[in-house]
C-alpha cells in the first residue's frame, strides 16, 4: 500500500487577497472547504494508499481547521517547495499531493482520479494542469518522492522555490525534463481550461460565494424532495 501526503498550501497574508483562505465559504471556510475535498477522497483510495491530510503553512500563520484528522506542518512563507520537501522527511511518503488552499471548488473526485492514475501507473509525475483541460481552480498535482527530491534539489530561482512543481514541468514542456521521471496527464471529458474557479481576489471570492450560497438551497430544496447524493 502506497503512503501518501496530500498536501494543501495555504498562508492568511495573500497580497491581493489577504485572509482569503480564512473567508466564509459555505459551511467551512475557502481553506476548508479544500481540506473538506481532501478527507472525503481517503475513502476513495482505502485499499491502495495510507492516506495523511496536511495543511503546509508560514510559520506564526493562524489557519485552522477544526478536525484531529487533519496534520499541521510550518516552513518558509515564500519557498513553498521547501515547505513539501521538509514535510515529506517527516511523513516519508511515495506520493505526494500539491492543492492549494484557494481552489475552493477542488473535488474528492479529481483527487483521487489523480492519486489513482498516479499509483497504479507508478508515475513521478501526474496532473491535470500539464494539459489544461479541467477548470483552473480545479488543480492537482502528484508527485513521487524522487521527483520532489529532485526538485527541491534543482529548484533556485525565486519563482521555482514558490511555485513547486514550475521547474518541472517548464522542463517538460520545453523537452528538457530526465527522462527517468514518468509523466501522466489526468484530462477532462469536456474542455473548461477558459473558466478560472480559483480565489485570487475579493471579486472572485463574492463570485464563488454567491455560486455556492445559490448551491446550497438547490441542495435544500432537493433534501426537501426526498434523498440526496453528493
Amino acid at each position: 500500500m502506497a503512503k501518501v501526503l496530500i498536501g494543501i498550501q495555504v498562508r492568511s497574508n495573500s497580497v491581493r487577497f489577504p485572509n482569503k483562505s480564512n473567508m466564509p465559504f459555505g459551511k467551512t471556510t475557502v481553506a476548508g472547504q479544500v481540506v473538506n475535498q481532501a478527507l472525503r477522497a481517503r475513502p476513495w483510495l482505502r485499499n491502495i494508499a495510507d492516506t495523511t491530510v496536511c495543511m503546509l503553512m508560514p510559520r506564526g500563520d493562524t489557519i485552522s481547521y477544526p478536525s484531529h484528522d487533519v496534520q499541521y506542518f510550518f516552513g518558509d512563507e515564500h519557498d513553498v517547495l521547501s515547505r513539501y520537501a521538509q514535510a515529506n522527511e517527516k511523513y516519508n511518503a511515495d506520493f505526494i499531493v500539491r492543492l492549494t488552499g484557494d481552489c475552493c471548488w477542488i473535488t474528492s473526485h479529481v483527487i483521487a482520479k489523480c492519486l489513482r492514475a498516479a499509483i497504479s501507473n507508478n508515475a513521478d509525475y501526474t496532473s491535470n494542469v500539464l494539459v489544461r483541460t479541467f477548470m483552473e481552480g480545479l488543480d492537482c498535482e502528484v508527485m513521487s518522492r524522487p521527483l520532489l527530491e529532485w526538485l527541491d534539489a534543482s529548484a533556485k530561482s525565486d519563482i521555482e522555490r514558490e511555485h513547486v512543481t514550475y521547474k518541472f514541468v517548464n522542463d517538460v514542456q520545453n523537452g528538457k525534463a530526465p527522462n527517468t521521471f514518468k509523466v501522466h496527464t489526468i484530462l477532462s471529458e469536456y474542455d473548461l481550461s477558459h473558466i478560472k474557479t480559483s480565489i485570487d481576489t475579493k471579486d472572485e471570492y463574492i463570485s464563488c460565494l454567491n455560486a455556492v450560497t445559490e448551491l446550497e438551497k438547490k441542495q435544500a430544496l432537493a433534501r426537501s424532495f426526498g434523498g440526496v447524493t453528493n
